[in-house]
């Protein structure tokens, strides 16, 4: 018994991962690699995962906004010596232009203090998540947000002695240990592990699609708990008790999904490049230098990427990334101050207004997006067929006309995949003109409707992005995307809050839409920056493509 388990280790690790994972059919009947379900590494474990990660954070986005707005409110009026405001049941007294406009600057202030820490921090755990493995990293981002909603609960409970400024200790806590991006990060690098190159655009999409799922249905559950309870404090507690089942899960049943002899290489070929490791730290752009590098043609499968585009492919989709980054992670904050100001929505509405925005965009990704992703294959897969058929009656040189489709075949669907992000970004920036003209709750849900069916960007641009770089730099990318991530999460409060707090004492907020459209303008600007590499040998024009 001892001699086969020792034998199923050795094979686990010295098979290629990536072939392993790929032909599991094929070798479910072997004695050697076969492994129960609930240890053997699987996208789906990810999807878990970021999905009830999703819901924990959640349960309190709303209550969250909310309890900043009463503990400004309360310290505002406690500062005229006026009496003290109740929590709950003066929110029309807390809702003016004033305490909108310190609201915003107090988020500001905690965004940074949640971004500035992943700038440093962020490669470093995506090169130890390829070193170590993809758990250490969630395992990390769980501490981080127990002791974020720890220290909320102590301000709630005790702020006349910690004051507001205590909540900066968990935000910098939850900051150092990477966040909500690490969690990305790590939870997309685990899915990648387990999934072939052209499958990842659908697991991606089933990962935002449940991730989605949980945001939309957490606000409205904490709004309900918070109007049952009375008590705005009771989300947080339901939050820090997920997130410690989580760590737990994590800890002891979630199987990792990097092979122990992965890990080994991929710590020397680390050891190799850090001959300067002293410098990187104190350079927190060289991470980025991904962007720009090109890889290197080789007949190892593990160091090519799935397509072969053009030298700065990789640095214009970066630039996408970033603008999303800007808009989303400014506008969550600045929407809920946004809808409590201009239509006095309760908690319980503005969950809504986010079930509706995830409903809405889960069904895109889980029903209208496969669909059509799956339209596109048949319908190239028979194109293909046809033209080697006929290729093979006319001509013996069969093998080199396969290779050519393949390259072919390759820069179509990078064509695909292009327009998929541009049709998305369009969709954003007229939802948030739509936003900004909006006179009224109808005409906004126009706006988040059309907003909502934009998300086919997302999944898409990742999964192009990990198709542009090696198996081997998957973790490296994510982490080099993450800290970029955290660059735009600094600028965008900083651009954005301050904004929102000049417009809003103006009595102009709805302004704010017409900025936030233009980084979707810039994005799609950037996507004309991604093109498929020229093959001189087979001279396979761009031309080719879109025919």
């Amino acid at each position: 018994m001892a001699s086969l388990e020792g034998e199923r280790e050795i094979m686990a690790e010295t098979v290629n991962e990536y072939t392993s994972l790929l032909s599991n059919n094929e070798t479910s009947n072997s004695p050697i690699l076969k492994k129960p379900w609930y240890k053997t590494p699987s996208p789906y474990w990810a999807i878990f995962f970021s999905s009830v990660n999703a819901l924990s954070f959640g349960l309190i986005m709303t209550t969250k906004v909310e309890f900043y707005v009463q503990s400004v409110c309360k310290q505002y009026y406690n500062s005229k010596e006026n009496p003290s405001i109740n929590y709950v049941n003066n929110t029309d007294k807390c809702n003016i232009p004033e305490i909108q406009a310190f609201t915003s600057q107090l988020m500001m202030v905690l965004s940074l203090c949640l971004a500035m820490p992943g700038i440093f921090l962020l490669v470093p755990l995506g090169a130890l998540s390829d070193r170590r493995g993809r758990r250490i990293i969630l395992l990390m981002s769980c501490v981080g947000r127990i002791l974020d909603v720890l220290c909320i609960i102590l301000v709630g409970n005790y702020m006349e002695s910690l004051g507001i400024g205590f909540l900066i200790i968990g935000t910098l806590l939850d900051g150092f240990t990477g966040s909500f991006p690490s969690v990305l990060a790590a939870t997309h690098a685990y899915a990648t592990d387990c999934t072939p190159p052209e499958r990842r655009r659908i697991i991606f999409g089933l990962m935002h699609g449940g991730l989605l799922l949980s945001i939309g249905i957490g606000p409205v559950l904490g709004g309900m708990l918070t109007e049952f309870t009375n008590d705005i404090l009771s989300t947080f507690y339901v939050s820090i008790t997920t997130s410690i089942i989580l760590f737990f899960l994590i800890l002891f049943i979630v199987p990792e999904s990097l092979s122990k002899k992965r890990q080994l290489d991929n710590r020397k070929r680390q050891l190799e490049n850090d001959q300067h490791i002293f410098k990187k730290i104190l350079n927190i752009f060289t991470p980025l230098s991904i962007f720009f590098e090109s890889v290197q043609t080789t007949e190892d499968s593990d160091k090519v990427p799935a397509i072969n585009a053009r030298k700065y492919s990789l640095l214009s989709t970066a630039g996408i990334s970033f603008m999303f980054s800007i808009a989303i992670f400014s506008v969550s904050s600045v929407l809920l101050l946004y809808v409590r100001y201009k239509f006095e929505w309760s908690l319980v509405e503005q969950g809504y207004l986010y079930t509706v925005i995830c409903i809405t965009r889960v069904f895109i990704l889980l029903l209208v997006f496969p669909i059509v992703v799956k339209l596109f294959k048949e319908r190239q897969r028979k194109k293909e067929n046809q033209i080697v058929q006929t290729r093979r009656e006319d001509d013996n040189n069969v093998e080199d006309d396969i290779l050519v489709q393949d390259e072919k075949q390759m820069n179509k669907e990078l064509t695909f995949d292009l327009w998929v992000i541009r049709f998305g970004i369009i969709l954003e920036i007229v939802a948030f003109l739509v936003f900004g003209m909006a006179t009224d709750g109808a005409t906004f849900f126009t706006g988040i409707y059309t907003g909502a069916a934009g998300i086919i960007a997302t999944p898409t641009l990742k999964s192009l992005q990990t198709n542009l770089v090696s198996p081997s730099q998957t973790g490296q990318l994510l982490g080099a995307l993450s800290v970029l991530e955290s660059i735009s999460n600094t600028i965008g409060p900083l651009i954005i809050n301050t904004l929102y707090s000049i417009l809003v004492i103006e009595k102009i907020p709805h302004l704010i839409w017409y900025g936030v459209s233009m980084t979707y303008v810039i994005a799609f600007l950037f996507s004309f920056g991604i093109r498929a590499a020229k093959n001189k040998n087979r001279n396979v024009e761009m031309g080719d493509v879109v025919s």
